[in-house]
């Protein structure tokens, strides 16, 4: 492996790489300790400086609305599971569906970089919400524009406190998805829970 490539560098004397983790003599058992140690903590502050949404934004996520490493053959197969998910847990009503069809063949709701952002009518929200998916494989998302991260944005604007949540979340959404190590946790994440913390560390 290239040394440009590697995601740790062990080494037992600083060669002022920020991926290092220095160790004295690996081969004792004092050495691998530290090393376990050592990556724990790397672990522990892996996306420490990245971009994150506020704790403003939290109750719009649910780690039941998050749905990892999915394969879905169309568009439409997925937006009926994702607002079937919302309808069930009481948050939209049963036209939720067909309105974000509708959108769908009015614009496309690909916003690059492998991401979607479909959304129905509010009149049919009953509780803002987010579904967040990503796609074991990237799908043909608008004929053009492939996607494997899809954020559904359930919304409705019936309070100030809901439409002020939903400005923040539209806010910090660019600079969340224009951040490499959070697309990379994105799309590497394997558990929900986790995921659903990491997004607002």
């Amino acid at each position: 492996m290239e040394r440009s490539s590697a995601d740790l560098i062990i080494t037992r004397s600083s060669c002022a790489d920020p991926r290092e983790v220095v160790v004295d003599n690996l081969l004792s058992e004092d050495g691998i300790l530290e090393l376990k140690q050592k990556i724990a903590r790397r672990q522990k502050n892996r996306f420490s400086g990245f971009r994150s949404f506020s704790a403003e934004c939290s109750s719009l996520f649910s780690p039941d609305l998050i749905f990892l490493h999915q394969a879905f053959e169309d568009k439409e197969t997925l937006l009926r599971f994702m607002t079937a998910w919302l309808e069930e847990k009481g948050y939209c009503s049963s036209g939720l569906y067909q309105s974000a069809l509708r959108r769908e063949q009015l614009t496309s709701t690909s916003i690059g970089s492998s991401i979607a952002f479909p959304h129905g009518d509010p009149e049919y929200v009953n509780e803002s919400h987010v579904v967040l998916m990503t796609l074991e494989k990237p799908m043909l998302w608008d004929g053009e524009e492939m996607a494997d991260i899809i954020f559904f944005a359930a919304f409705n604007m019936n309070s100030r406190e809901e439409k002020r949540r939903i400005e923040m979340f539209y806010k910090e959404l660019i600079p969340c998805i224009s951040d490499r190590e959070f697309m990379t946790m994105l799309k590497t994440a394997r558990d929900s829970v986790q995921l659903y913390k990491d997004l607002f560390h």
